[in-house]
């Protein structure tokens, strides 16, 4: 090289270090305390010159001249980290961002360093709107909130920039969600996206202003198969499908479908994800199939394993070995763990470093003592390279004990380390080979020393219904000897397994499973041989995980409120409204205010046009803080119109209605102000309306009206419905056997009849309607039966209701009345008829009386009994009555011929060969003659 060369590389050198140096002292003098000119940066700044000159002078060579001055500046700068380096500008993006009134626009900020590196630090940076009168700002995300311009300030260490947002009068025209028809596994996640069409031809994305609702597959009610929350991340909670729905102001999105199948495959994961090994040694890959719900399943020794280049690490693929890398030459190769669901490949570094040592150690270190009788010490390998590395070797490393008979060491691959002593008490020796390098010996010492005693930690454990406990167990032995974990070796048992249980599995031992809530503990005990330790567990109600608020990010007009929701997810996988358990809180009560009133909990009221971070909080008894926030944006929109809905309503008398105020408001947006309008009924006699506080709006029909008037009001806007209450409906309906009445108490659900072949029976059907009445209905309803050829049913007038067997085996019959239907089981069966009788007793008919209904009560083999007036043949042993034997007036005697003077009548009913009889007093008047 020549001089003049020399001479320049030289100077550019001096060039470099020089900057460089000056930007290392400005960070260090943000950073940490100011340092002396003589020490320090600037003594490190003038050592590296004179090192420079001297090396110069003495002839070393430019490469070595570069490296030192280098080192110099690496050390000047504190080791030049880009953390350090100071904020010279903040960039803001998007350009010439634009949002429509009421909706939002996320933007970002990205710090520029002296060392030109660059950082997003839009969640860190203070934002400021300069212009709250026409946008809002949190965090980045901008709230259009009159039309014109904004500035939006950013600050980040001590270095601020602003940029302009144009707030445009654009309103939306569409809403759509996507995915529009998703399909994913238990256990996953989905993105929903709620984008508008706007009056401009623009298309934002609105998810994080959207109302998320999830709904049944027909899309009438609520729907828990996923939880949705404010910006479209969905959770999926159980199998089933649902609809998903987005709303926007005034705009609603179509309903799209979403269904949540068994949990599916998701990735393959194979660790180490980075390995490194040593040249001639090795390291266990193994490879894990995991589920979208987060179930591993370890693969390691069914996926088929390759390597990139088996020159530099080969991977075994067959065997127990499956996944072993062995290292050969320096360098890098590519290793894949694939089976039929996916594969994934890491990289694995080769270095060129050799053994030099191996150090044994126990664990915990310096435990050269194990008592006898079976107990156990972990032993790791520590290898030392030639390149001043270490690595853990105990799972490659061969283990040997020089006394078998005082203790053993294992060399299985589950646990290659861990020495167990005998029965007897002495000296053995440890060594670790790998290789042709062998450690020193460790010195281990058995002893006579018992257990004495053992410790289970945690002491009276509190925990949730639905979550688990690790208990722990330490041996506590004689002799000094340090403790011991036992918690493998230890058998584990519950005195309550109906409260607790515990498992004495290899890969759970200790873990305490909650079964049912209990005020007395469960007591769990850790045995090993004739020593025992326990402790108390005490089952709790569900522990809350977690809270979530919803809507999420609220937008309010000032004076008007809105009431917020705070649900609870526990332990035992319960969902439960928490809404009046936590405590509420602003961050700005001039802005919104929330109460915590017990009837208005979680009510927050705009005050002024701004933003304010509300929070929900839970203490656990455990002092553990329990919480969420969102976001509630106040605007200075005025209510423009109210709408009632339903505008026009037929209601039964005696059902209610929830009726539901709209507000329109300046801004294009709407609300429901139901709890804050005022309601009034035309006409209380016939509609009463509600204005209490969590009923506001519920309608009550008390009269029969063709037209009756409700009106919702506030200030000087109302709307108006109008209601007809019409006859009562049909709330329920019962079907029993004609034994019972409709005053009887309603059968159970397994409850049915024994009709025997080939007899009938009646039924009676009994309907509950809206005003409270109960009523006899069999004439009214239609009557039907699931197979005819098993049990008719008569829809007949005088026999409706009356079934009639024709074949042995089950069937129902229903009754069908206003919408509602009911039914009951009928088991026909082959069973004999044994007695008849014949009821009521102590009758007395004169010539004025009325007919007198006689029932037949048939008594069968199976023990059972029927009404089977209508099966049997009536007669009555006098000229003075008669009895029917007319279909719906079976049984019924009548006074006929009067007689001389009084006499006792039979009346016999007769099926076959089998009569019953009853006795009754026959008078021409009621006075006794």
């Amino acid at each position: 090289m020549s001089g003049a060369a020399s001479g320049d590389r030289d100077d550019q050198v001096r060039t470099l270090a020089g900057p460089s140096y000056q930007r290392g002292e400005v960070v260090g003098q943000r950073d940490r305390p100011a340092v002396p000119q003589t020490g320090g940066h600037a003594a490190q700044q003038d050592s590296g010159s004179h090192l420079m000159d001297k090396r110069a002078a003495t002839g070393f060579g430019l490469r070595a001249l570069i490296i030192s001055m280098l080192l110099a500046l690496v050390t000047a700068c504190g080791g030049g980290g880009g953390g350090s380096a100071a904020v010279v500008r903040l960039q803001l993006g998007p350009a010439s961002p634009t949002v429509a009134k009421g909706l939002t626009v996320d933007l970002t900020a990205t710090a520029i360093r002296d060392n030109s590196r660059t950082d997003d630090v839009t969640a860190e940076a203070t934002w400021t709107s300069l212009t709250p009168g026409v946008a809002s700002v949190f965090k980045g995300k901008v709230t259009g909130l009159a039309v014109g311009t904004a500035e939006i300030r950013a600050s980040f260490d001590g270095v601020q920039q602003s940029i302009q947002v144009s707030v445009t009068a654009a309103r939306i025209v569409s809403l759509a969600v996507t995915p529009s028809n998703a399909k994913v596994g238990l256990g996953a996640t989905q993105k929903f996206t709620a984008t508008a069409t706007m009056t401009d031809g623009s298309t934002p994305d609105v998810s994080g202003l959207a109302t998320w609702s999830v709904l049944n597959e027909a899309g009438t009610a609520a729907s828990d198969v996923v939880t949705i929350t404010g910006n479209g991340q969905g959770t999926t909670n159980r199998i089933g499908k649902a609809k998903i729905q987005a709303v926007v102001a005034a705009a609603t999105a179509p309903l799209v479908d979403f269904e949540v199948i068994s949990a599916q495959f998701k990735e393959i994961q194979v660790e180490p994800a980075a390995p490194s090994i040593p040249k001639g040694l090795t390291q266990q890959l193994s490879a894990t199939e995991l589920l979208t719900n987060g179930t591993p399943t370890v693969v390691t020794n069914t996926a088929t394993w390759t390597t990139s280049n088996a020159a530099i690490a080969t991977v075994d693929s067959e065997g127990a070995e499956r996944g072993l890398v062995t290292g050969l030459e320096p360098g890098t190769a590519t290793i894949t763990a694939t089976t039929a669901k996916g594969s994934r490949s890491v990289v694995v570094t080769v270095v060129d470093a050799t053994l030099q040592s191996i150090q044994v150690e126990t664990v915990p270190a310096g435990s050269g003592q194990l008592p006898k009788g079976g107990f156990e010490r972990k032993f790791i390998a520590t290898g030392i390279f030639s390149d001043t590395t270490t690595r853990d070797l105990t799972s490659q490393a061969l283990w040997t004990s020089s006394d078998e008979s005082i203790a053993t060491i294992s060399n299985a691959d589950a646990t290659k380390g861990i020495a167990t002593s005998t029965a007897n008490a002495g000296d053995t020796n440890i060594t670790a080979k790998v290789g042709t390098v062998t450690s020193a010996d460790f010195a281990l010492e058995v002893t006579d020393d018992t257990l004495e005693s053992i410790e289970v930690t945690p002491a009276s454990a509190e925990v949730g219904l639905g979550q688990t406990q690790q208990f722990t167990a330490t041996g506590i032995f004689g002799g000094g000897l340090p403790s011991q974990d036992l918690t493998k070796k230890v058998t584990w048992s519950s005195d309550a397994e109906a409260i607790a249980t515990i498992s004495n599995a290899a890969d759970s031992k200790g873990l305490a499973m909650t079964q049912s809530i209990s005020d007395t503990p469960a007591t769990i005990t850790a045995k090993f041989g004739d020593v025992e330790g326990s402790t108390d567990l005490t089952v709790t109600d569900a522990a809350l995980l977690s809270i979530v608020i919803s809507p999420d990010d609220s937008v309010l007009p000032k004076t008007f409120t809105r009431a917020l929701k705070a649900t609870g997810s526990y332990s035992d996988g319960s969902v439960k409204d928490v809404t009046g358990e936590v405590t509420w809180s602003s961050s700005s009560s001039s802005i919104a205010t929330i109460s915590n009133v017990t009837t208005t909990k979680g009510v927050v009221r705009g005050g002024s046009a701004g933003q304010a971070t509300i929070t929900a909080t839970k203490r656990l008894p455990n002092d553990v803080v329990v919480s969420d926030t969102t976001r509630v944006i106040v605007t200075d929109a005025v209510l423009e119109s109210i709408s009632v809905t339903p505008a026009t309503l037929t209601l039964p008398l005696g059902l209610g209605q929830a009726f539901v105020a709209t507000g329109s408001f300046s801004d294009d947006s709407t609300m429901d102000i139901t709890e804050q309008v005022t309601w009034t009924s035309a006409d209380t006699n016939v509609l009463s309306i509600s204005n209490a506080g969590g009923t506001k709006g519920q309608a009550v029909a008390k009269a029969l009206s063709t037209s009756v008037v409700v009106t919702a009001q506030k200030d000087s806007l109302s709307d108006t419905a109008t209601v007809q209450v019409t006859n009562p409906a049909v709330e329920t309906l019962i079907v029993r056997p004609d034994t019972q009445s409709c005053a009887s108490p309603a059968p159970g659900e397994d409850d049915s009849i024994d009709l025997p072949l080939p007899f009938s029976t009646g039924l009676i059907a009994c309907a509950s309607y809206s005003d409270g009445v109960v009523r006899n209905v069999t004439t009214e309803v239609t009557w039907s039966s699931t197979d005819s050829s098993v049990v008719t049913v008569s829809n007949d007038s005088p026999t409706k209701g009356v079934i009639t067997a024709a074949r042995d085996t089950i069937a129902a019959v229903a009754a069908s009345l206003g919408g509602k239907t009911d039914s009951i089981q009928v088991k026909v069966v082959a069973a004999t008829l044994t007695a008849i009788t014949v009821t009521p007793a102590d009758v007395v008919i004169v010539n004025a009386s009325a007919p007198v209904q006689f029932v037949a009560t048939g008594s069968f083999t199976g023990d059972i009994t029927l009404n089977i007036t209508r099966n049997v043949t009536w007669t009555v042993s006098s000229n003075t009555v008669t009895v029917s034997n007319e279909a719906g007036k079976n049984g019924q005697v009548s006074p006929a011929r009067s007689p001389t003077f009084a006499q006792d009548v039979t009346v016999t009913a007769t099926r076959g060969t089998i009569k019953g009889e009853q006795t009754f007093e026959r008078r021409a008047n009621p006075a006794a003659e």
